[in-house]
């Protein structure tokens, strides 16, 4: 009789806990107790062990269960716990430490450059509207994360040559800030030392990954907001 806790994909004596969640494993699985003919209803889904089956879905059943297997053995070792009080404290603290990742990584990035994170970011929109500008309030609605003195940040860019004040031409009592040549050529040079956070992403994750990431995050902070 075979072994039930045999994974047809990946070879392994021990049913991984993918197999466990999988359809066609189960399918497979499953016999008739009286003819051991599999059911009709699950011979036309296919078996995980069918050598018909495409690669690409036995590769993808090897990575799901690679990932299953040590899913939280870094989270667990990076913050030295065992265990934690909710899958969603689990959750919230891999945000925390990926965000935290990549927010040291631009801080990084933005000090060889000699600003910080927040006024690359300040730069940033107000080169969205460039050649027109950005009104304080403005800045600060577009901010990625919240800053505590935007006026100061402003101020700053202003001493460097980066950015400058001006009137509105609509509103004359409208006061608003403008990105300067300098501050555009500094963009420019930063481009390609801000895109290879993106590659190093891209590299360790798929584009549909990515789109799942940001439709996860849009539902929590949208949710929360």
């Amino acid at each position: 009789m075979p072994d039930s806790n045999y994974c047809h994909v990946s070879r392994s004596s021990r049913k991984c806990r993918n197999c466990y969640n999988n359809p066609t494993d189960q399918d497979a699985a499953r016999v008739s107790n009286s003819t051991e003919e599999v059911k009709v209803e699950d011979r036309k889904k296919p078996r995980a062990d069918d050598p018909t089956m495409p690669a690409t879905y036995v590769l993808q059943h090897i990575l799901d269960c690679c990932i299953l297997a040590t899913m939280g053995d870094l989270l667990k070792k990076r913050l030295q716990q065992q265990k934690f009080a909710s899958p969603y404290q689990e959750a919230l603290l891999n945000i925390l430490v990926c965000a935290d990742h990549f927010t040291r990584r631009m801080e990084a990035v933005c000090a060889q450059h000699g600003i910080t994170a927040a006024q690359y970011n300040v730069l940033r929109i107000l080169r969205g509207v460039y050649p027109n500008g950005h009104a304080r309030c403005d800045i600060i609605n577009r901010m990625l994360q919240a800053a505590p003195d935007v006026t100061r940040l402003i101020d700053r860019l202003i001493r460097a040559g980066l950015a400058r004040r001006g009137r509105s031409e609509i509103d004359g009592r409208l006061s608003l800030t403008f990105i300067t040549p300098q501050g555009l050529a500094l963009l420019d040079v930063m481009e390609p030392d801000i895109s290879a956070s993106d590659v190093a992403l891209s590299e360790l994750i798929s584009e549909r990954d990515a789109r799942q990431i940001s439709k996860l995050c849009e539902r929590i902070y949208g949710g929360l907001e």
